[in-house]
């Protein structure tokens, strides 16, 4: 079950870190050289031993991450409430979000929207996907990319897509089980994190 959305992802280069995070005041937290896990590395177009992770949560939840090098703007955008990602197959992408969301996704004028909400959030967070011929997606493309999803509980992996393993990570004083859905038909990859304990 999708318990909440917790944070879209963005990812810049550790020498652009004191631009992009400048005017955004103090972070909810930090962490410095966290260790990229193996199951991401699989993901990205460069296996990069760590990254550095600011959360922000105020406004719409992000968690920024910088790494040493990145690959190609990812193409997804934040406007406003709403993320924007593009698709190539629209039955691929429409039956890789419901099998994630458990719900059915709208589609109208080859335009496909899903809410990425969970049973506690308050706010809706939409998605919306349009045609693309190219959406190949790596972790460590510049830009908005990973779109991370509390859950309590694992999902079958929807047809067609690739589901990593699970790996334990500790951030912020919570360790995390993690596993990532991507599917060719779409350039938006989902983390799913279970909350398993949290350390004094």
């Amino acid at each position: 079950m999708i318990i909440k959305f917790d944070h879209i992802t963005y990812i810049a280069g550790r020498s652009d870190k004191d631009e992009i995070l400048k005017g955004l005041g103090e972070p909810e937290f930090s962490e410095e050289k966290l260790p990229n896990l193996e199951i991401k590395k699989g993901l990205m177009r460069r296996a990069l031993p760590d990254h550095d992770l600011y959360f922000y949560g105020k406004s719409y939840p992000t968690e920024y991450i910088f790494y040493d090098e990145t690959g190609d703007e990812s193409g997804i955008e934040l406007v406003g409430e709403t993320v924007y990602g593009s698709y190539s197959d629209i039955d691929g992408a429409v039956a890789f979000l419901e099998g994630i969301f458990g719900r059915k996704v709208s589609c109208e004028d080859g335009i496909i929207t899903c809410s990425m909400k969970g049973v506690l959030d308050k706010r809706d967070y939409p998605l919306v996907l349009k045609k693309a011929d190219d959406t190949e997606a790596f972790a460590d493309d510049r830009g908005y990319g990973v779109a991370a999803i509390i859950v309590n509980s694992d999902i079958a992996s929807p047809a067609g897509c690739i589901c990593t393993d699970h790996e334990t990570l500790t951030v912020n004083g919570k360790e995390l089980d993690i596993c990532f859905l991507k599917s060719e038909s779409t350039d938006i990859i989902f983390e799913l994190v279970k909350v398993m304990k949290q350390t004094p």
